[in-house]
């Protein structure tokens, strides 16, 4: 949630803080709903792997492009 530090952010319902806070608060509900229908006791396994590699993805996201995309460093 950056809509917490009244900076742009690219989001589905918008790029100014309020959508982005609003979307960030919906986002964190929607996953714990989620987690608390998912079986992980019965695929720990599974569960592990997929969390691993949902790090994995937001990471090389992040740790790339970014969410902003490349920045163009001609003026």
């Amino acid at each position: 949630m950056k809509g917490i530090t009244k900076e742009n952010y690219p989001c589905l319902a918008g790029n100014t803080p309020i959508p982005n806070l609003i979307a960030g608060l919906l986002m964190i509900v929607l996953a714990i709903v989620l987690f608390h229908f998912a079986p992980i006791a019965q695929h720990e396994t599974l569960a592990l792997v997929s969390g691993a590699g949902g790090a994995l993805a937001i990471g090389l996201v992040h740790a790339g492009p970014g969410a902003f995309g490349k920045k163009d460093n001609h003026h």
